[in-house]
């Protein structure tokens, strides 16, 4: 069955008629319709969906509709029919996910229909709506998955080198640089701003879209996560860990197997993508909950303010509640919370993109000399020649009315245009300013919240920890310090149950920049080797195999002719293969799922794929086992 897919989509593209221009073509099929029919029947619509898919694996793609109808029926029902029928494929081609730059919709009606038709065999090729793709191709497989695992990457701009900064990723990894660590090649310190880029790869899905595998010197690893830091200072120069310090991270994970090594990555791609995984000397560790050890009161301030300035950020996510940080649970704290719910961060403006805007085209001059008013049936026919002078009059200042009004229009929309740019700067402007008010005020206000926070906060937090750890009776201590301290009716105020993490996380440090991976070898006994045949695959392609239930991301090397290999899984371990590269500008991407691993050699097809879709639809295949 999907062999009989892949045949017609291919067939189907080889009918399209193709014009190169640089690294975009033009791809134009017609869609037919019955008499009078404003939907298209079963058949038309699967054309309708396989043209769709094909587009939808190119890099970018915009659009031009053309509708037409058959010369039966009046001007007005055919010209009203004609966008009946471009609506409906548009509606058609939104609800599988076709999101364009731009797309044209262009209604003829029967202007362009066949004139004097016999018979409907005739007039069936006047009832179609014409679809033109202009699509841009990938240049290459690295480039698509270049831009799927963009998202992937998050950047800060406005790190300190010369203060402690806490790095928090969005899947939930935690990052502790330390004062005066990030130096140049020369060994000079860094020039601030200092810009982080972080990129986490904790599931399957996120290691496939960044072009990762697992293993080292042909072994294979089972990760409990990977992730990558990288650093530049003011001018560009990229930065690098002094001699002698480190990063402390802590990244989650679903389960913690204390026998995690950590890996750091090497034989680097062009684009920066480790092939290979060398084994460190670091070990990994539970951290505390939270992230704190005994501290002095100093300290103590110290961390308060990394949490504060977490706090921040989180609250500019969406996330709300005391709760989310155990610690933040005295009064300074709250009332910061409260204020921040007072002063939200301003809204980033809405900014109007001027390439995607649509100008009103310039109606053409009309020329009133050409408006005649001509009566038409035995009832007009002894009309009187003032009668059809006034008439014609009333036509063709009708006729100027409307160029006027569309001129118009066309000079307001171009007007619109030119403006648009200068209402993006000055709203930029605006918003730029009214967040650096923003942020002065903030930090204010969490400079009055740290200086609140008194010795009986700390013995709190202490207290606090210490009961999470199973330690009740220093727990019990540090609570009643902090009693004698702020009074008898403070001591009722405070939640000792706490609200406990839902998740595991490794602990680990790495002393430089770039890839570092959780993992540990997999013991094996009764190994087979894999091999694949993917038709129409070449050297470029990506092909991976993944274990299931083994957290294990291993690549196929080409054999010959299709073939793919690689040194294999253990017998009988049932695994998922799943291979993408790019075909004639088009992203294609193959999958099968094997229950029991043997030395059979297990065939593939590719599939037309669209990138935005690419996460999701691993996602599904891996999730489904019985596929």
């Amino acid at each position: 069955m999907m062999r009989t897919l892949l045949v017609c989509l291919v067939s189907l593209v080889l009918a399209f008629r193709l014009t190169a221009q640089a690294d975009t073509i033009h791809l134009t099929e017609s869609f037919y319709f019955a008499s009078a029919e404003e939907k298209l029947n079963d058949t038309e619509g699967a054309r309708l969906e396989a043209f769709a898919e094909t587009i939808k694996s190119y890099a970018a793609h915009s659009l031009r509709l053309e509708a037409f109808t058959d010369e039966q029926g009046t001007d007005t029902f055919n010209k009203d029919l004609a966008q009946r029928r471009a609506d409906h494929c548009t509606r058609a081609l939104a609800r599988i996910n076709v999101r364009s730059a731009t797309t044209t919709i262009l209604s003829h009606g029967e202007q362009r229909a066949r004139q004097n038709t016999t018979s409907d065999a005739e007039r069936k090729h006047d009832r179609r709506v014409d679809l033109l793709a202009t699509v841009v191709r990938w240049y290459n497989v690295e480039e698509a998955i270049a831009f799927a695992a963009a998202e992937q990457k998050q950047v800060r701009e406005d790190l300190n080198p010369t203060l402690v900064q806490l790095i928090k990723g969005q899947q939930g990894g935690r990052f502790k640089v330390k004062p005066n660590t990030l130096v140049r090649p020369d060994e000079t310190p860094a020039i601030g701003p200092v810009r982080i880029e972080l990129v986490e790869a904790y599931k399957l899905t996120d290691m496939l879209l960044a072009g990762l595998t697992t293993t080292s010197g042909g072994r294979r690893l089972e990760t409990g996560g990977m992730i990558k830091l990288t650093a530049t200072d003011a001018d560009g120069t990229a930065l690098q860990l002094k001699a002698g310090t480190e990063i402390t991270a802590s990244i989650p994970t679903d389960y913690y197997n204390p026998d995690m090594r950590i890996f750091k990555g090497t034989n680097l791609t062009i684009s920066g993508v480790p092939t290979d995984w060398a084994l460190t000397e670091g070990t990994v560790s539970r951290p505390p909950k939270p992230l704190t050890d005994s501290l002095t009161f100093g300290e103590y301030l110290e961390w308060m303010d990394d949490l504060l300035n977490l706090y921040i950020d989180q609250f500019s996510g969406g996330i709300k509640g005391c709760d989310f940080i155990p610690d933040m649970r005295p009064e300074p704290c709250r009332k910061f919370y409260d204020w921040l719910v007072a002063h939200p961060a301003p809204d980033t403006p809405n900014y109007v993109n001027a390439a995607t805007y649509h100008v009103r085209p310039k109606p053409e001059l009309v020329d009133t000399n050409n408006i005649v008013y001509q009566p038409v049936g035995k009832d007009k026919i002894f009309m009187s020649r003032e009668r059809k002078q006034k008439i014609t009059h009333q036509r063709r200042q009708r006729a100027l009315k409307i160029y006027v009004r569309r001129l118009q229009q066309h000079e307001r929309s171009v007007a619109y245009h030119v403006q648009i740019p200068v209402d993006n700067a000055r709203k930029r402007a605006k918003y730029d300013e009214d967040l650096l008010i923003w942020e002065e005020a903030t930090m204010a206000q969490k400079q009055i919240a740290l200086a609140g926070l008194k010795h009986h906060d700390y013995l709190l937090a202490e207290a606090y920890r210490l009961a999470r750890i199973g330690d009740q009776e220093r727990a019990e201590a540090a609570r009643l310090n902090a009693g004698r301290l702020m009074e008898e009716e403070l001591l009722g105020q405070e939640d000792f149950t706490g609200k406990s993490w839902d998740v595991e996380r490794y602990l680990f440090s790495v002393n430089q920049l770039g890839w570092a991976n959780c993992d540990l070898f997999a013991r094996e006994s009764k190994v087979v080797s894999i091999r694949v045949n993917l038709d129409y695959s070449t050297s470029s392609a990506k092909v991976m195999l993944l274990p299931v239930g083994r957290r294990s991301v291993i690549a196929f090397e080409q054999e010959k002719n299709g073939v793919w290999r690689n040194k294999g899984i253990p017998k009988d371990l049932s695994y998922h293969v799943i291979g993408y590269e790019v075909i004639d500008g088009k992203l294609v991407m193959a999958h099968k799922y094997v229950a029991a691993a043997d030395n059979k050699l297990q065939e593939l097809e590719y599939e037309p794929v669209a990138i935005t879709e690419l996460r999701d639809k691993m996602t599904e295949l891996l999730e489904n086992k019985s596929r």
